[in-house]
C-alpha cells in the first residue's frame, strides 16, 4: 500500500516537493484536451518524477456525470484523445488510463462507452481503468472491460463496502501545499507512472 493525492491543480516544482515531503508517493492527474486547464503536460509531469513522485491519470472532459454522456460516440472520441493526452505528457505504455464516471451511475449504462474505449485503446499500449463507484468498478472488471479500478470516496454510491481490492481507494478533501486535494490509497498496483528518460 501506499498513500498519494488527486487534484485539479497543476503542480509546481514547490508543490510536488511539498506533496513529497508529506510521504506521497504519487499524484492523480487529469488527461484531457487541450486548452483544458486541469491538463497533465510533459513538463509538469517532468517536474513530477524530479520530485520522486509517480503520476497516475485519469481522463475527465466534460461532464461525466449522467448517462446521456456515455455513448459509443463519445468513448471513441474520449479513447482516441485520451491516448493523444497520454503520448502528450510522456506517459510510457504498459501504464493505465482511468476513465471517470462521476456520479452514481448504473453499471449496465457504462458498457457501450467502456466497450468503445476498449476498441479504442486497442494497440495503443495502455491499460484501460475506471474511476467511480464501487457498483460501477466491479461490474467493468467483471466483464472485462477494465484493468484497474479507483473508487471514489462517495460512500453514498452503490458498491462503495463491497468492491474487492480496489487498486486506489479515494478518502476526503483536505488541503495540501496550498491545493485543494483528495487523499488515495493504493493496494500497491495502482499503475503509477514516472517520465522515462530518452
Amino acid at each position: 500500500m501506499s498513500r498519494g493525492i488527486d487534484t485539479a491543480c497543476v503542480l509546481t516544482a514547490h508543490t510536488a516537493a511539498a506533496i513529497a515531503a508529506e510521504g506521497c508517493k504519487f499524484v492523480g492527474r487529469y488527461l484531457c484536451r487541450p486548452g483544458n486547464d486541469k491538463l497533465l503536460k510533459r513538463n509538469e509531469a517532468q517536474i513530477i518524477t524530479d520530485a520522486g513522485l509517480s503520476i497516475v491519470s485519469v481522463w475527465e472532459q466534460g461532464y461525466p456525470i449522467r448517462a446521456s454522456y456515455f455513448t459509443s460516440k463519445r468513448g471513441a472520441l474520449d479513447a482516441e484523445q485520451a491516448i493523444a493526452a497520454a503520448q502528450a505528457a510522456g506517459q510510457p505504455q504498459h501504464s493505465p488510463v482511468y476513465f471517470a464516471v462521476d456520479y452514481d451511475a448504473v453499471p449496465c449504462d457504462m458498457f457501450r462507452y467502456f466497450k468503445a474505449v476498449e476498441l479504442g485503446m486497442a494497440g495503443s499500449g495502455y491499460s484501460i481503468g475506471v474511476y467511480g463507484s464501487g457498483a460501477v468498478c466491479l461490474n467493468l472488471r467483471e466483464h472485462g472491460l477494465v484493468d484497474y479500478t479507483w473508487l471514489a470516496q462517495s460512500r453514498g454510491w452503490a458498491g462503495y463496502a463491497t468492491l474487492p481490492t480496489p487498486n486506489i481507494r479515494q478518502s476526503s478533501e483536505f488541503t495540501l501545499a496550498g491545493l485543494d486535494v483528495d487523499g488515495d490509497i493504493t493496494n500497491g498496483h495502482g499503475g503509477g507512472w514516472r517520465i522515462i528518460d530518452g
